[in-house]
């Protein structure tokens, strides 16, 4: 049984067992599971990760070329999770 799937049950208490095994794997499915944007971007919010310097100063050259357009990246899925 996967982590997810007693919070479905308690949720969702009449769904048939099959049925739950079902929606675990289409939210899980669509889930982003990394990139450097994130990995970048969660050193940085909601507040500086300690060490964070230290690793921004051995990534390779360009990935620190590049950290302006992730952080940007990482700031548009910040604001398109926003609920309205």
């Amino acid at each position: 049984m996967a982590a997810e799937e007693p919070l479905l049950r308690s949720l969702l208490p009449k769904v048939p067992d099959e049925d739950v095994l079902r929606l675990r794997n289409a939210v899980t499915d669509g889930v982003r599971r990394g990139g450097p944007h994130l990995v970048l971007g969660l050193l940085q919010h909601p507040e500086p990760a300690p060490g964070r310097d230290h690793l921004y100063a051995r990534l390779p050259p360009p990935a620190r070329w590049a950290r302006r357009m992730l952080m940007n990246k990482f700031r548009k899925i910040l604001k398109d999770l926003k609920a309205d």
